[in-house]
Parts: structure tokens; sequence; C-alpha cells
């Protein structure tokens, strides 16, 4: 199975973005599929040698960070570039995964609207298919003091897996699809400490 994952960062292969990427092919050996992974950095890649790359491909991966409320500026002059692609056999029924990072906030945003453009170009969107990866949730899980399961509803690393797993059992048709953990213990519990 050809998964393609598409870097929309403009520090291209040398930020967060790759990093997040390099730890999901790292993922593959928690999922029991391996696929060919074929990898794109936007910042380095003109849109038609992109989608040429793309066009065999059983599943889509795209990594970006948070610039200013939305996605890089070479994931967006891609989306705007293959907009004439839109509906047509490059997308539809393809499974795609988001994966969005961030200092603090404002990912979760732009995980939510991108899913939503890749769907209108005919991605399927599996369940927990998308994360955002941020540099306070890393704080917070390094720092982490309390005995409650808070930590398991910040998104992180161990969820890369869960993603990988869902979209590679989309692109083979079936539904077996994995959840993450999160906290069923007390998730009202009283976190605000001041």
């Amino acid at each position: 199975m050809k998964i393609v994952t598409l870097n929309g960062s403009p520090s291209g292969r040398n930020g967060n973005s790759q990093r997040m990427i390099d730890a999901l092919v790292r993922a593959e050996t928690k999922i029991g599929f391996q696929p060919a992974w074929h990898h794109i950095t936007l910042a380095d890649c003109e849109t038609s040698r992109a989608l040429e790359r793309m066009r065999d491909a059983q599943a889509y991966i795209f990594v970006t960070g948070t610039y200013w409320d939305s996605w890089g500026s070479p994931l967006q002059k891609f989306l705007e570039e293959a907009t004439d692609t839109e509906g047509t056999d490059l997308w539809l029924g393809k499974p795609a995964g988001v994966i969005v990072g961030a200092h603090s906030v404002g990912a979760k945003g732009v995980l939510s609207r991108l899913q939503g453009v890749l769907n209108t170009y005919g991605c399927l969107i599996p369940p927990m298919s998308g994360a955002v990866l941020t540099a306070a949730n890393q704080l917070a899980l390094a720092a982490q003091k309390t005995t409650w399961g808070l930590h398991l509803d910040f998104w992180s690393e161990a969820d890369l897996p869960v993603i990988l797993h869902n979209v590679c059992v989309s692109a083979n048709g079936a539904a077996d699809y994995r959840g993450w953990d999160v906290d069923r213990a007390d998730p009202k519990a009283i976190w605000v400490d001041f």
C-alpha cells in the first residue's frame, strides 16, 4: 500500500513537521501494516510534480504547522493550484490523515478546516485520523504531576499509530478502526489551579 505524506510546512525537511512524519513512519512497527512511503515536501516540489507522485497512492497523510491560524503557505499554494483535480480519482475515496503542529494554540481549528477541505476534494476522513501535536502538550506531558488521567486527553506521539492504523484499514476497505486512550475515569476533573 502506497501512502504519500505531504509536508506543508515552510520549514520543509528542517522543521517540526518533518519530525512528526519521521515519528509516523516509526509507528508502522506498531500497526501490522508495512506501507510503501512516498514523501513530498511541498516547499521543494512543484504542484504538478506532487500531483504526479500522488497519482497511484492509496492514502495520504498531510502534516503542517500552524501559521497565523492556518496551515503552511506551501500547503495553501498546493491546495489552490490543485483545485482542478477536486473530485477526480486522485482524491475520491482515498483516506486522508492530518497532523497539525503548533506552539500552543490554534491548531485544532486548522485540523478541522483542513479535514473539511480534503473531504471536499473527495477524500475519506477515517475516524481518529487527525491530531494536534503542540509544544504546550509536550511540556505538560513532561511535567505531569497528577495521578488522574487528564494526560490521556492530550494528543501525543502515542496517538500516531492509531492515525496510521485507521488510514491503512480505510485504504484496505476494512472497518477495523482503533481508538486512542482518553480520560474515561474522570473527564470532568478540575484542572484549573489558580
